[in-house]
Parts: C-alpha cells; structure tokens; sequence
C-alpha cells in the first residue's frame, strides 16, 4: 500500500550518505525532504551554487550588524524571498526571530509553514551561529 504522503515526494539526504546495504543511498521522505529542503536553502549562501547563482540566502551578511528592528525585518526578507523563490512545496505563514542566545552567538529563527499539497502546518527550528568556534 503506498504510503498516503507519498506525493511529496523523496530526495536525497544532505550530505549524500552511502552504504552497501539493501539501501545504498539515505533517502527523505514528504515532509522530511521538505524540511531538509528548507535547511539546505538557509544554509546555503547566494553565489555558492555555480549553476543557480541566486539559490540561498545572504543570512551571514548579517553577523555583525547590530540586531534591531531594521536587521530583524531584512533577515525575514531575505529568508521570505529565498523560500518564495525556491521551495513552491510550502507557503510560509511566519518568521519569529529569537534573540533569547544572542549573547552566547546564536540567533535562533523560527520558521512556520503550511506544505501546500496537503495543508499540513510545520515549524523548523534554524540556528544561526556567529560564533566561529562552531
């Protein structure tokens, strides 16, 4: 019987990970992959991919601002264009932005969405780290 989310769809994991099992690539699936998706796409900074210079986000450009109201509403921008642009699998409801672990380097953004497809409300968790020791 398949599986009732199986039109998600499936991806690869990320990194690639290989075995010589049953199974030799790890493989996502529906909601997983979205959320993968979501990761690698924040991740990723803009001009990194060779062939799709403008996938990513430019979250690092904001490492030494002085996070206030101005950088908070830029950082949402560029993650609202980002996920506009290059995951159509999901509609974003909203960003919150936690400066709870400023102050330790971390700056914790909350992502809140709905998977289009099957109208399923998510959240991702996504830690930016200014502290170069991580």
């Amino acid at each position: 019987m398949q599986n009732k989310n199986s039109f998600l769809g499936k991806g690869w994991a990320f990194p690639p990970e290989f075995s010589h099992n049953d199974n030799p690539t790890r493989m996502f699936n529906y909601e997983e992959d979205i959320r993968q998706s979501l990761i690698i796409l924040l991740s990723t900074r803009t001009g990194e991919r060779i062939h799709r210079p403008d996938y990513g986000t430019e979250l690092y450009r904001y490492q030494f601002e002085q996070l206030d109201l101005t950088m908070e509403t830029m950082i949402k921008s560029a993650i609202e264009k980002a996920v506009l642009l290059y995951e159509p699998r999901v509609s974003l409801d909203r960003i919150e932005i936690n400066k709870a672990s400023i102050q330790d380097g971390i700056l914790i953004i909350e992502l809140y969405y709905t998977i289009r497809m099957n109208n399923v409300q998510q959240e991702l968790t996504y830690p930016i780290y200014f502290d170069s020791n991580r």
